[in-house]
């Protein structure tokens, strides 16, 4: 129910199938059939999470960072009170830091996360998700944090499958997506398996194939926001197992969705002031056609069909479509466009790969290309820091540079930028591309060659952080 149309529940009333008054700023009033405490004060909550700040066994890169204050919380919810410390702590954590650093605006665009924290706060799972993520982002720190995020992506993971088994999700979609969301994030910096994220992708895929895009002139700013972070978020989890899972096609199913959603991603009907933020505000300073291109080079270097006339136009079509890209890329103006051009030089040297082993007189200039490429990598990778806490999202990049490397000065440049990634959580994906990077330099680095495509080539003969996944469509 939404201010103004409140009245007295009937006895034998159902709770309506409703989501549309979430989205455009209202909160349901409806009786929940869960437990939650209706009459929780302001008082409460800070006091439970003052008892978390104070404590003792914080981490050092918690206690230096920025907390959430009490003004942050959004108190005229309804909120379950948390179980420990440990959990209104990991919430804090996450809501104050993660949020912001994974929306990448901290200016008053994305200040205070209404939609995706108020979520959190009205549905367990997607709770149970986030702070799953926050802890493996700490799980260096302690194996007490490694056990708390297992145990917490567990019981999202239930929660959902328990919601869709007694049709308890139903008219709930967007809290789903915002799950399924942080679980995709959580998969990607795991460390206790093997990565199981090809399941949460597609379930993200199923999700954005069955919703309406929203409506743009009646839905909130913070709502709008969220649809397009789900999006893209799917696409680039979608690009990190094309090139890391060496048996997956997911090119058709990411087009035909980007296609759905491609209002999210143009001003329309929008005013100057918002629409000017949301074009610069990117996950990771790169459009979603930045990442179809990628997959799109990334199907064609490791495709074994025989070269035709026309394939070979095919490639040198990609290339001229990559450079277009980046030469739009670089004139946005961006404050972040570095991250988004690692992207576009990691697709420029897949294409390369592609053309020159089907087109014997471009070698030239695929030599040209690729050692501007790796220059101009190697110094973007010299001159900027990687953001925390997501750091792995900078390991497909860093994989393709790295595996073409010869020389033993820039090879040690990115063993470098891997232990950063690997400082705060060894990932299982990160140790994977690791092993097959060092067999790679094994045979590659002293080589008098400026760099070499057969390592490329085998990263993506070898890599498979996930298996198959053949059920896309």
């Amino acid at each position: 129910m939404i201010t103004g149309r409140q009245r007295r529940k009937k006895c034998d009333e159902l709770r309506p199938i409703c989501i549309n008054c979430s989205r455009n700023g209202f909160w349901c009033s409806w009786p929940k059939t869960t437990r939650i405490v209706e009459t929780t004060s302001r008082q409460q909550l800070q006091d439970s999470i003052s008892r978390s700040s104070s404590s003792k066994n914080l981490p050092h890169c918690i206690q230096d960072g920025r907390l959430a204050t009490a003004s942050s919380i959004p108190f005229s919810l309804s909120v379950s009170l948390f179980e420990s410390d440990m959990q209104s702590y990991m919430f804090q954590y996450c809501t104050d830091l993660l949020l912001l650093s994974k929306e990448r605006q901290p200016g008053p665009f994305y200040e205070g996360q209404s939609y995706t924290f108020s979520m959190g706060l009205h549905f367990t799972p997607l709770l149970d998700a986030i702070m799953a993520c926050a802890a493996i982002t700490l799980s260096s720190e302690t194996d007490k944090f490694r056990d708390f995020a297992v145990s917490k992506y567990i019981s999202s993971v239930q929660g959902v499958r328990t919601g869709l088994v007694d049709g308890s999700l139903v008219g709930v979609e967007d809290y789903l997506l915002a799950t399924v969301m942080w679980l995709c994030v959580f998969e990607n910096s795991r460390c206790d398996g093997t990565p199981k994220i090809n399941h949460h992708v597609r379930a993200m895929s199923n999700l954005l194939r069955l919703r309406p895009p929203m409506d743009r002139t009646n839905s909130a700013a913070s709502a709008l926001a969220f649809e397009r972070i789900c999006v893209e978020s799917f696409i680039y989890h979608s690009a990190n197992i094309m090139v890391f899972s060496s048996k997956s096609d997911l090119v058709y199913a990411v087009q035909q969705l980007a296609k759905k959603f491609e209002s999210c991603f143009t001003t329309g009907t929008l005013t100057r002031s918002y629409s000017n933020k949301l074009q610069h505000s990117f996950v990771l300073g790169a459009t979603p056609d930045v990442f179809i291109a990628l997959m799109q080079a990334t199907k064609l270097a490791r495709s074994a069909q025989p070269d035709t006339e026309n394939s070979v136009n095919n490639l040198w079509r990609q290339n001229w479509q990559i450079l277009h890209l980046e030469q739009q890329l670089n004139s946005d103006g961006l404050r972040q466009t570095w991250e988004g051009r690692l992207y576009m030089l990691a697709t420029r040297m897949l294409v390369m790969t592609a053309i020159q082993a089907r087109d014997g007189s471009a070698s030239k200039f695929c030599a040209f290309e690729f050692h501007q490429g790796i220059t101009e990598g190697l110094q973007i990778f010299r001159s900027h820091t990687f953001r925390a806490p997501f750091k792995n999202y900078y390991l497909l990049p860093l994989a393709i540079l790295g595996s073409v490397l010869t020389s033993e000065d820039d090879v040690a440049v990115i063993c470098d930028k891997l232990n950063i990634i690997n400082e705060k959580c060894s990932s299982s994906t990160v140790k994977h591309i690791r092993e097959i990077l060092e067999d790679i330099w094994i045979s590659q680095v002293g080589s008098t060659e400026n760099f070499a495509i057969d390592g490329l080539g085998k990263l993506l003969r070898c890599a498979n952080i996930c298996g198959s996944t053949d059920y896309w469509w």
